[in-house]
């Protein structure tokens, strides 16, 4: 959850926003929270295998990676 933290969405406009930040919101309720177990089997059967950079790169949401003395 710390690099969630560390990320900016970036869109053009609210809509497109409110959008993206639906499938974030959906893709952060299946990863850090227990989900029902319909849901997992959803997943299972999909062979879903997100990680999260690559989710957050397709919604739009662009990492900032803070160096301290570098």
């Amino acid at each position: 959850m710390r690099r969630a933290a560390r990320l900016v969405f970036v869109a053009e406009d609210d809509l497109t926003a409110r959008r993206r930040i639906e499938d974030v919101a959906k893709y952060f309720w299946a990863r850090f929270t227990p989900p029902s177990k319909g849901w997992q089997q959803q997943v299972l059967e999909r062979k879903c295998t997100w990680q999260l950079d690559d989710i957050c790169a397709q919604l739009g949401w662009v990492g900032h990676v803070r160096r301290s003395g570098v």
